[in-house]
């Protein structure tokens, strides 16, 4: 019985562990690249793998946040993620997106009240489609 009371002993004497500090971010990292928005909206998706099984739903929001395109991929089955490394060729809009398996590509074409779509990782690939929601 003593051991455990002179463990405890120690384990109350030996003060509280270090407290977490935030890191500050490097001033030389190259600042993020900011896109005026030129489409936003919420877009509904339909995504099929390529084998044709694994059908699932999707939101792909765009939005304006304080004059930059941001873009959101929202699916049931990965949940929320931003899309990262984004850029926009006229009605065609790239980048990538982190899945828990690694880095997928993205690649959806908008029309005025469509949108149709890629998303590849590896050997891995999906079709998406949907229609503007708002």
């Amino acid at each position: 019985m003593s051991i455990s009371a002179t463990i405890l002993a120690l384990a109350f004497l030996s003060g509280q562990p270090e407290p977490a500090r935030a890191t500050t971010a490097d001033s030389s990292s190259p600042a993020k690249t900011c896109i005026a928005p030129e489409r936003t909206g919420t877009f509904r998706l339909f995504a099929v793998s390529a084998r044709g099984n694994e059908p699932s739903t999707a939101i792909l929001m765009l939005e304006n946040i304080e004059g930059c395109l941001e873009v959101t991929f929202v699916s049931g089955s990965t949940g929320p993620a931003i899309i990262e490394g984004v850029s926009v060729t006229g009605d065609t809009l790239n980048g990538s997106l982190r899945l828990s398996t690694g880095k997928a590509r993205v690649s959806f074409k908008f029309s005025d009240k469509a949108v149709d779509g890629s998303i590849t990782e590896g050997p891995r690939s999906w079709k998406l489609e949907g229609r503007r929601t708002s």
